[in-house]
């Protein structure tokens, strides 16, 4: 057990207890397979799935919008004095006696009681089904006999489409008493596809339901006491062109001691016919137990393939599982506004090491979203055609990490439509976007930068079609860095290698000509010619990333790179992680874009924004500062003691977009956590660059950059058929070198560990 702000890490961090049911924000746990997501806070509310969005149905064309404004809630009244409360205090507000949830990776367990009635209760989402299930154990505690009654509440919205007309006109719900399931639906023609319907259901019979809002909630209505929990009577109303709901009541007479168990299942379907099929698949004899005992089992042993090992234990808990799956959402589901180009790519890349066939798949996902020109989508789930410059950055390193990781030289050749006509191999999708890239050029020589780059809020630098972004040109050099070692390794095409190093000539060339600012790299050029992030500003004069990512690209050397690091060090950097610039703007500029309009602070205007950070980690150990990388790390991650859970309202157990910036009122706090594509970094990182096992063409190559005051840290994991355990010793405090290694005892010539596949575990001493 490590104790940490509300509560602690338990089961090897496998666990967070959330003891604390009063915190600064909620803290949220999300559940998901490939077609649904829902989230839960503490309280086991509906505060979670993207802020205010607590269920999702992910279809192929768009995503259905199942719950309004975060109400999916739970009640339970005394049905002899009246008195009602919440099991996880929220919304109602009378106070828990005991209280304990647990957030575990893929499930939320809740272990509470009030007034003598313990309530536990458990949700996950099947790997397989569009719904989320509770399962609820009511307990009477006291030394009388209790007639109590268990509500189950959803507040339904079931949009997310461009509506034509009122789209109340197409509600309606219906009760199936032979499936005890209440389904609710939107008729609206207009609709892309029929998942714009929801339905509640469960194992037992219920003792009453709702389907319309103002039956269940009273007029005007409240979640903190809805009139049919307040009176005890249910209306068994039909919601028909209103507001919909779902709810249920469970009403149970309960001796001394006695308990009683039950199970409720919320989610999406097309009507009422697929929602008896759903109800009938989850509600099967054992069929809940077997399905959380698969979702939790094959979570573990996907995430058991990497384990890492420091002198510290909070990294420990964050890094064998909650970073892990954050990137795996990031992966599988995206943002709040579908899954993005560089979001889905930079999560294959980052998971690349222990979920070969995630990393596999994302990357052709992702491909079947680019152009046959070469640039990509912004995004899809639903389609964002706005050209941002820096879609073909991803590619060639993800791809790269995969070949790396799994020896699958094959899938090179696996053929992948474009998104507009015809189709390529992965490896003519990465070509292609080398080549377009590197072309689409402006006056300085530099990458257009179009709609933006990494930085979205860049938005009007390039509308013109002549501004440059410094940035995605460093970028591309590193990305074209990586499609060199697939060409030097795999492909083995001297004329294509010629052609790719003279590209990235003529890209850093033109950065270091036109780019350098004299301290520092510029970010861009906008339409007008007018430099982005020069020293010359009174605002904005300086940003993170073309600093961070020319250390990566190795454009910066020498003098340069020192200056880099310097910039970095005495204006990046802030107690909460390294800014996205500084100062922030404080006047609006439209040859800029969006940034400027931000209040200082926020987003990505003056905010330490974690993605942006990690970035500069990265470069740190490129750069040999493992103490820097390590100091860095230690303030994006949560908890951190310099900016505590307890003030930042981050949940100590995942990592957040950003914290609010220097400039700010509100400096150190976040606005959410979960949504962000921080945690791939961190987690390549700490295993690839700080620990310094990565995997090369013909190995594992050690290269540790680790903090000095680490005297040791190491990682378990499996590589191409077999499994390596390694530990790197730093008896000097050094934060790079290697003296010598041994492999199963004996000294190894070199810092490759080779290509074992023999099944086995091997045995790995590093000296620094």
């Amino acid at each position: 057990m490590l104790k940490a702000s509300f509560g602690y890490f338990d089961k090897d961090g496998a666990e967070f207890a959330v003891t604390e049911y009063k915190t600064p924000l909620p803290l949220i746990n999300y559940f998901w397979n490939e077609r649904f997501i829902s989230g839960v806070s503490q309280h086991m509310a509906g505060i979670g799935c993207f802020t205010d969005r607590p269920m999702q149905y992910m279809h192929p064309e768009t995503r259905s919008l199942i719950v309004r404004e975060e109400n999916r809630h739970f009640y339970l009244r005394d049905d002899e004095s009246g008195e009602f409360w919440s099991p996880g205090y929220y919304p109602v507000g009378v106070e828990p006696d005991k209280f304990v949830c647990r957030h575990g990776l893929g499930y939320s367990v809740l272990e509470a009681e009030t007034k003598g009635i313990e309530t536990v209760m458990r949700v996950f989402v099947p790997e397989d089904e569009p719904a989320e299930v509770w399962s609820v154990t009511l307990a009477n505690r006291s030394d009388i006999e209790r007639t109590v009654s268990f509500y189950s509440f959803v507040d339904l919205l079931l949009t997310g489409y461009d509506e034509y007309c009122d789209y109340h006109s197409h509600l309606v719900t219906s009760y199936d008493k032979s499936a005890r399931a209440l389904t609710a639906v939107n008729r609206a023609p207009e609709t892309p596809h029929r998942w714009f319907c929801a339905f509640i259901a469960s194992d037992r019979d219920p003792d009453g339901y709702d389907g319309s809002r103002g039956a269940f909630l009273g007029r005007p209505g409240e979640v903190a006491a809805p009139r049919a929990v307040t009176s005890g009577e249910m209306g068994n109303s039909d919601g028909v062109c209103e507001r919909l709901v779902g709810a249920l009541q469970h009403k149970f007479e309960l001796a001394p001691q006695e308990s009683v168990s039950f199970n409720v299942a919320l989610g999406a379907t097309d009507g009422p016919e697929t929602t008896a099929t759903i109800a009938g698949k989850i509600f099967a004899p054992g069929a809940v137990e077997q399905m959380f005992a698969r979702a939790r089992d094959n979570l573990a042993a996907k995430y058991s393939t990497v384990k890492v090992s420091t002198p510290e234990e909070r990294l420990n808990c964050l890094f064998n599982g909650w970073i892990k799956r954050s990137v795996h959402l990031h992966t599988e589901v995206g943002t709040d506004t579908g899954r993005g180009f560089r979001d889905v790519m930079q999560a294959a890349w980052g998971v690349s090491s222990y979920d070969h066939e995630g990393a596999r798949q994302k990357i052709i996902d992702s491909l079947r979203h680019q152009y046959a020109e070469g640039h990509t989508l912004r995004g899809w789930n639903p389609v964002d055609t706005h050209h941002y410059s820096d879609g073909p950055v991803w590619i060639a390193p993800a791809v790269d990490s995969y070949l790396k990781e799994t020896g699958d030289y094959d899938f090179l050749d696996v053929k992948v439509p474009y998104f507009d006509r015809g189709e390529d191999t992965i490896w003519g999708h990465a070509i292609q976007s080398i080549r377009h890239s590197s072309d689409d050029t402006g006056s300085h020589g530099l990458v257009r930068m179009h709609y933006g780059d990494w930085n979205d809020s860049l938005n009007m630098i390039g509308i013109g079609g002549k501004g440059e972004s410094v940035w995605t040109t460093i970028a591309m050099v590193f990305s074209i860095n990586t499609a060199l070692e697939i060409v030097r390794n795999v492909i083995r095409d001297k004329a294509l290698e010629e052609e790719l190093a003279q590209r990235t000539e003529c890209l850093a060339e033109a950065v270091e000509q036109h780019g350098w600012d004299g301290e520092w790299y510029l970010e861009a050029f906008n339409d007008a010619g007018a430099p982005v992030g020069s020293r010359n500003e009174t605002q904005g004069r300086v940003y993170l990333n073309p600093q961070s990512w020319s250390i990566m690209a190795g454009i910066a050397e020498g003098e340069r790179r020192e200056l880099v690091l310097k910039a970095i060090d005495e204006y990046l950097e802030c107690p909460y992680g390294s800014m996205v610039l500084t100062p922030a703007y404080r006047e609006p500029n439209t040859g800029i874009g969006r940034i400027t309009y931000f209040v200082p602070g926020m987003w990505e205007n003056g905010s330490p924004y974690c993605h942006g950070t990690a970035f500069k980690i990265m470069a740190d150990t490129y750069a040999g500062r493992g103490d820097r990388a390590y100091g860095s790390m230690m303030k994006v991650l949560p908890d951190y003691p310099g900016n505590p859970s307890t003030y930042s309202g981050c949940p100590p157990y995942m990592v957040t977009n950003m914290y609010y910036g220097p400039e700010h009122p509100r400096a150190g706090q976040i606005l959410y956590s979960w949504i962000t594509g921080t945690a791939e970094w961190l987690f390549k990182a700490l295993t690839c660059n700080m620990i310094g096992v990565r995997a090369v063409y013909d190995g594992l190559l050690i290269d540790p950059c680790m903090p000095s005051h680490w005297k040791t840290a190491g990682l378990i994991r499996d590589f191409r058929g077999a499994t390596y355990e390694v530990t790197v010793n730093n008896p000097d405090g050094r934060q790079t070198g290697v003296k010598s290694i041994t492999l199963d005892g004996q000294p190894l010539e070199g810092n490759v560990l080779p290509v074992h596949g023999d099944g086995k575990t091997h045995t790995v001493e590093v000296l620094m």
